[in-house]
């Protein structure tokens, strides 16, 4: 996040979703995690991409955020 008050930037979605896909969640910067739990906007556009990229994922090979160092097929 750029500062406290800032939403999430487009990677930090990128960063969560795979996080939840990956289950690993607890990985996370901090400062995202509160951010979501406090955020209302931003947790609901979370599950808005989750549901997005879980209906695509079965279609596609999709590759996660390098934070996490690895490939989901």
């Amino acid at each position: 996040m750029q500062k406290a008050t800032a939403h999430l930037t487009d990677e930090e979605f990128a960063l969560y979703t795979d996080a939840i896909i990956l289950n690993s969640s607890y990985r996370l910067p901090s400062q995202i995690l509160y951010h979501v739990m406090e955020c209302t906007r931003c947790k609901k556009e979370l599950m808005d991409l989750l549901t997005l990229v879980e209906a695509q994922e079965s279609d596609t090979r999709r590759e996660t955020h390098p934070f996490f160092g690895r490939t989901i097929v």
